[in-house]
């Protein structure tokens, strides 16, 4: 356990606060999908490297930066508090400061990317962080977790260290998910040793399931038998990962090679293919695998050409009753907000903002269902009905 008190109240930390740049007119673009006209707002342009986020209200965020600082922002007093957190992180590569996400005020609480109601992210709550943990030359996807009161973090704790250790630098995941029995769900990529994501006995490739104190669930499906945090097995790098109260169901997507990225509805102890099974490709040409196996569970929705999905959730919110059970994801390479409709077959697709030019690494909704969004480039966006 660490027991370092890091975070400087708002009284005292005028040091390290910067007023928010904001134009007097922040809207940046409006535009207009399946009859619902919206507009994007800059919030700040003075994030470093953003990699998650999520709300104590929504006004006040938490965002994680990949260099392993914990940022403090609220968009009403436009004031932004930033600091070093205590663990040793590698942020080379796609390693850093990964994701972060508040937990749900009590176990049977949905989980928070359906909801932002204040009242249940009252001060004492824990907030769960992943990072690629760093020991020599080698990292680790790892899950952490700190108490949030009165504006400060403190009783900082490290719950769980994977043994997906490598020297490279590449495909550490990952997201975390709660359900609303008491668990968190975090995703482990393969770290570029792709054969690894076909072994259970390791978490390489795995999405991983633990109590919110950090320890195994004894009804895991490979507690006896295989690395015992494992829920599923056989992913590549999956960067979004979404617990829908709603169906009671665990979803995912994932990055694949060259095309390949994927939707999937996670079950436990089942294997999603990587690397015998993708529809993506080896960057220089060569197939990789096959397209399907009857052991292995295909995905729900395809992207070929890839758009690097990065984050996840369902919408189910009242600001656009249109886009109601619609799949978002934010893209990368692809540089444009995803919007996905599984309940059509083949699947119906549509792309916006793609007129910003920008990877969009995380989203998450307030408790209006308006979309805030974080860039590779430093800015933070909301997308709310236009007037």
């Amino acid at each position: 356990m660490l027991s370092t008190k890091f975070w400087i109240g708002l009284t005292t930390a005028t040091a390290l606060s910067s007023q928010l740049a904001l134009a007097a007119d922040n809207i940046i673009l409006r535009a207009e999908l399946l009859g619902e006209a919206f507009q994007v707002e800059q919030l700040s342009n003075e994030l470093r490297s953003p990699w998650g986020l999520d709300l104590i209200s929504d006004h006040q965020l938490l965002i994680s930066e990949k260099s392993g600082h914990l940022v403090w922002l609220d968009i009403e007093q436009q004031q932004l508090l930033r600091q070093a957190v205590p663990f040793e992180i590698n942020s080379s590569g796609q390693g850093g400061l990964l994701d972060i996400k508040i937990a749900p005020a009590s176990s049977g609480s949905s989980d928070r990317s359906t909801s932002s109601d204040e009242s249940s992210r009252s001060d004492g709550s824990w907030v769960y962080l992943t990072y690629s943990k760093a020991q020599g030359r080698q990292a680790a996807t790892a899950l952490g977790r700190f108490q949030w009161l009165n504006h400060q973090a403190s009783d900082w704790q490290e719950l769980w260290v994977s043994d997906s250790w490598q020297n490279s630098g590449q495909h550490f995941g990952s997201r975390i998910a709660f359900d609303q029995q008491g668990h968190v769900f975090f995703s482990v990529g393969d770290r570029g040793d792709r054969d690894q994501s076909q072994n259970v006995s390791n978490a390489i490739g795995g999405i991983l399931r633990l109590t919110l104190d950090g320890q195994v669930p004894q009804d895991n499906p490979f507690v006896d038998s295989g690395y015992p945090a494992l829920w599923s097995y056989g992913h590549r790098n999956p960067q979004g990962l979404f617990f829908d109260h709603t169906t009671n169901s665990l979803w995912s997507n994932e990055h694949g090679p060259r095309g390949g990225d994927e939707i999937n509805l996670i079950q436990p102890g089942a294997n999603y293919g990587w690397p015998r099974v993708t529809t993506g490709r080896e960057y220089w040409g060569p197939r990789i695998g096959t397209t399907s196996l009857p052991s292995m569970v295909d995905p729900l929705h395809d992207w070929t050409p890839s758009i690097a999905p990065s984050s996840l959730l369902i919408y189910r919110q009242p600001a656009f009753a249109n886009w109601q059970s619609l799949f978002i994801s934010t893209a990368l390479a692809g540089q444009h907000l995803n919007l996905v409709d599984l309940r059509q077959r083949p699947a119906v697709e549509y792309r916006i903002l793609t007129e910003l030019n920008e990877r969009l690494r995380a989203a998450r909704l307030d408790s209006e269902g308006r979309i805030l969004i974080l860039t590779d480039s430093g800015r933070l966006l909301r997308v709310s009905p236009a007037p």
